[in-house]
């Protein structure tokens, strides 16, 4: 096995032949079309007649179940009007939640505020192809409604400053930096990858966010599936005592993230399924994008201000860091594809996955070295309650 120092630079792989990503597309329409059938409603995709037909505004409006409206989830009773004059430092002790929880709240919401260029590119890459086309729509509508959620949540419960938070959204806005992979086949690869990280960062923000006190859920009660509270019994929050305001705004936090990142999970198993398609009619072609995806990948967000210092607050809290991306997200992505017993590979292909499973032992061993580091800073901080991570017991206050 080729050690993953002597890996041919990424820059000095070959790029993807034109010519067979282009002809890959069409292909993948017959197979686009039952996806977002059952992304719409599974009872739709299981009825023979119906998965095959064409999805409509109509079809998606009527059929779909899980449709869910921001507005409903946001706890409107905590906010005040910020004062013309407002001084942010002297707000900021109204924040209920730990720092690494407001740092993956704001990378996720930055991250969302970009969708406009997201969508333009995912466009561009699906080439006028119909159907792909109408699920980026769908996409693009439901994925709106993250940033819409995450933005009220975070101005209403003052986590953060509204002004410097709208200036961090135009400079996203404005400077348009997002992924751009260069080809068809790169672009499903790397939204597999980039969906299921999103989902499982978006469960680990729930989970830090519940890890932070252990009676919020006595004293306010999720539905079983912990994605309703707000929505089903008004509570007027600013009548609180502080204990119970407190764990209101946590609990509401855990109900928005959960929805969330089950939007996330179906926009996964869509490109996830898609990308599989698309390596049983070309496995030469697909092996080279995840190559190239896998080795290059950065998450959405980077362009955002002081980026790598909140990636830093969130790794260090076990909401994503390299441990995660390596066990949770690549590992997984190419079990299912069958990646390591693909057959039928050209000789470029066979290098490629030859120099993929180079880098994920590397990176295995990257990752482990860094958690072996971490779980010692965690034993020395056991005991302190401001320092919080993903699956610390929860300390009583």
């Amino acid at each position: 096995m080729t050690e993953r120092a002597e890996l041919t630079p990424l820059d000095e792989v070959p790029p993807i032949n034109p010519e067979v990503d282009k002809a890959l597309l069409p292909q993948l329409t017959d197979v686009a079309i039952p996806l977002i059938n059952r992304h719409i409603n599974p009872a739709r995709f299981r009825d023979p007649a119906l998965r095959d037909e064409f999805p409509t505004v109509t079809t998606y409006m009527g059929d779909n179940s899980d449709q869910w409206t921001p507005a409903l989830m946001v706890p409107w009773t905590v906010g005040q009007n910020f004062a013309p004059n407002y001084d942010w430092h002297k707000d900021q002790d109204k924040a209920t939640l730990p720092q690494a929880a407001v740092s993956a709240l704001l990378l996720g919401l930055l991250t969302e505020d970009n969708l406009p260029w997201y969508s333009e590119t995912i466009n561009r890459k699906f080439g006028g192809n119909e159907a792909l086309n109408f699920w980026n729509r769908i996409w693009t509508g439901e994925e709106d409604r993250h940033s819409e959620v995450m933005r009220a949540y975070m101005t209403t419960g003052r986590l953060v400053d509204p002004v410097q938070l709208d200036r961090d959204r135009m400079a996203q806005i404005i400077t348009a930096e997002v992924p751009e992979p260069p080809s068809a086949t790169e672009a499903f690869v790397y939204v597999t990858i980039q969906e299921l990280a999103t989902r499982i960062s978006h469960m680990n923000t729930g989970k830090l966010i519940a890890d932070t006190v252990e009676q919020d859920e006595a004293i306010v009660r999720l539905s079983k599936d912990g994605t309703a509270l707000a929505s089903v019994e008004p509570v007027k929050a600013d009548s609180l005592d502080p204990e119970h305001r407190e764990s209101y705004v946590r609990q509401v936090a855990r109900t928005i993230m959960t929805r969330i990142a089950g939007d996330e999970n179906k926009h996964f198993a869509f490109y996830r399924d898609l990308t599989e398609a698309a390596t049983q009619i070309d496995p030469s072609t697909v092996v080279k994008a995840l190559e190239k995806q896998i080795r290059g990948f950065q998450m959405p967000g980077t362009g955002i201000r002081d980026f790598w210092t909140h990636a830093g607050i969130v790794a260090e809290a076990g909401v994503y860091d390299l441990e995660i991306h390596h066990d949770k997200i690549l590992s997984p992505v190419l079990k299912r594809l069958g990646f390591v017993s693909l057959e039928g590979l050209d000789d470029e292909a066979e290098r490629a996955r030859e120099r993929t499973l180079a880098f994920m032992g590397g990176l295995k061993k990257t990752a482990a070295r860094y958690a072996e580091q971490r779980d010692e800073r965690r034993a020395a901080a056991a005991d302190d309650p401001s320092i919080i991570w993903v699956g610390k017991p929860a300390l009583a206050v």
